[in-house]
């Protein structure tokens, strides 16, 4: 409790005010002042931090409430606990006898530490112990999911799958079969796993199992563009560009009407121009065949001021196939995608650069078809033609062989190998690239991976196994890398490691935790180009499962995906 002295007599309101008054006690700055109120005695109750989450503290460190405040404290044993930013107590386990409890390598973290283990060994669930990874070989004959263990392995089933006899099989549940897995009309079983479904007039409920009717399902619940389900009924709403009515009708709006929409020049009209399309380029009148297939390629790089779906819509409906290409940041995706009228046939690129390469394919794909060569003067094939997916080749009866022309049968007198393209037939087999011979065919591999005993298939490359690291050498698909032990460093040649002067003896764009060197990586978005990142870097990609370290890393790496 806190009190205040009252003011000299005849300061206070009236000649009954108490001797001593309320106060607020600032435990800041350690003073107490007169809330000005004098029926009771204010009582300054001292707030417990500790009891929510510890005070902050991270384990092992114990969480000491004072007045006012309250501090982290470490552990009296080991003696050599120091606490570091003021919750976290920091030793370095992997300097004790037993490693931290690490079998094999043990690297000291902010707080805590890591076990990890030497090539061709992993961790077991204990996090400490390294053994041999029979997974590694062929996931050890598990069909799903297999587990290192000390001793061994077991197998795992994903959930809706159970484990058969023989501990490496898994055999789907079908949830179907009991009570329809729940759900009030349709259930399908899936592998793993179930999913309820309801008929094409109703909606899947939230909870995933009971079905309501659908509003939008009948005339689109009367919107003429968009009619979204909600909880309780639905809504219209209409695209970017236009104003939704009473009626849910959707109006245009022009906004090239007010300041020209903004515009310094013209302002995008893509819907007059599409229906330009229709009232002129494609009449028969002006140079259009009734009888050729219309493909219409729509490149825009604004974002249009009018409607673009309906003269698309009758675009499409007069038999042409539309494609949309938006170009760089200012489109509308809804814009292109109406357009398009379909996804796989509307994309957006940054630049127009872009449109000679993957775009370009895109659109090849789409429209282009098998020409049937042999349908025209058998190919050039003196007896058989044979049309392939984008190529054909010529066959010969039996007693004649092809010519060095490869559509020529002549009469095998000599025995001779008949000319053919093994290539031009499933790629002759080869897994990769294919070069046709006069011989025969050979299939190729790209750089880093080699031909199988099949001569047809390709495989990873060891390069290791020639390689010229120093120290260790790590073979990836396609390529390698060397890496060095903890007290090494590697050298710009990427191959030699070299003794590091002290613990702190980082290469550039590296700073020093406890014995390692880490750098953290915000680019990269997925285990795999985090992991090709690291060892391009020289490193190993740090993979932490225990929660408690992750939370103390992520203090010292604001922001990072992956270190």
């Amino acid at each position: 409790m806190a009190k205040v002295e009252c003011p000299p007599v005849g300061s206070a309101s009236n000649n009954s005010a108490p001797s001593q008054m309320n106060c607020n006690y600032n435990y800041q700055n350690n003073t107490a002042a007169w809330d000005r109120d004098y029926n009771e005695l204010d009582e300054c109750m001292d707030v417990n931090e500790c009891l929510q989450n510890n005070g902050g503290c991270v384990s092992p460190a114990t969480c000491v409430d004072l007045p006012g405040t309250y501090e982290c404290v470490c552990p009296a044993e080991p003696a050599d606990y120091v606490l570091v930013d003021g919750f976290t107590c920091e030793r370095d386990e992997c300097a004790d006898p037993d490693q931290g409890g690490c079998s094999h390598n043990c690297t000291n973290t902010v707080g805590s530490y890591i076990c990890y283990c030497p090539n061709g060994m992993t961790l077991i669930e204990d996090g400490l112990t390294c053994n041999v990874d029979e997974c590694q070989d062929g996931n050890a004959g598990c069909q799903q999911t297999c587990v290192n263990t000390l001793d061994g392995y077991r197998c795992e089933c994903q959930a809706g799958s159970t484990l058969n006899a023989d501990l490496h099989s898994c055999d789907d549940i079908n949830e179907c079969l009991v009570a329809n897995g729940g759900c009030s009309h349709n259930c399908t079983n899936m592998a793993p796993g179930y999913e309820c479904s309801c008929p094409e007039n109703m909606i899947l409920n939230s909870d995933g199992f009971t079905c309501r009717e659908n509003p939008c399902f009948t005339n689109n619940g009367g919107c003429a563009q968009m009619c979204t389900v909600l909880e309780v009924g639905f809504e219209c709403s209409c695209s970017t560009g236009y104003d939704l009515l009473e009626d849910g009708s959707c109006q245009d709006i022009n906004e090239c009407a007010v300041n020209n929409a903004g515009c310094q020049y013209n302002c995008t009209k893509t819907g007059q121009a599409i229906q330009h399309v229709i009232d002129n380029t494609m009449k028969t009148a002006n140079g259009a065949r009734a009888d050729a297939q219309k493909i219409v390629i729509v490149i825009t790089d604004g974002r249009s001021q009018d409607d673009v779906l309906t003269p698309s819509i009758a675009l499409r409906d007069s038999g042409a196939i539309t494609f949309g290409i938006g170009i760089g940041a200012g489109v509308l995706e809804n814009q292109i995608q109406e357009i398009a009228g379909d996804t796989s046939r509307a994309f957006i690129v940054d630049t127009f650069d872009q449109l000679s390469g993957v775009i370009l394919n895109h659109v090849k794909q789409a429209v282009c078809y098998d020409v049937n060569e042999c349908d025209t003067n058998n190919g050039g094939c003196s007896d058989t033609c044979v049309n392939t997916q984008g190529s054909f080749h010529c066959t010969c009866p039996e007693n004649m062989i092809l010519d060095s022309d490869l559509a020529t049968c002549i009469s095998n007198t000599t025995g001779q190998r008949a000319a053919f393209d093994e290539c031009s037939v499933d790629n002759g087999g080869c897994s990769d690239g294919c070069v046709d011979t006069l011989e025969g065919f050979n299939c190729t591999c790209a750089p880093g991976f080699v031909l199988k005993a099949d001569l047809l298939t390709c495989e990873d490359a060891d390069e290791c196994l020639d390689a010229m690291c120093s120290h260790t050498c790590v073979n990836t698909p396609g390529s390698y890398f060397c890496e060095c032990p903890k007290e090494y460093q590697m050298s710009e040649d990427r191959i030699t490691c070299t003794l590091r002067a002290s613990e702190a003896d980082c290469d550039a764009g590296f700073m020093p935790k406890g014995h390692s060197c880490t750098q953290q990586n915000n680019e990269a978005l997925a285990y795999v180009p985090a992991e090709e990142a690291c060892a391009a870097a020289g490193g190993r990609l740090m993979k932490i499962a225990d929660s408690g370290v992750r939370q103390i890393m992520s203090r010292n790496y604001q922001g990072a995906n992956f270190v």
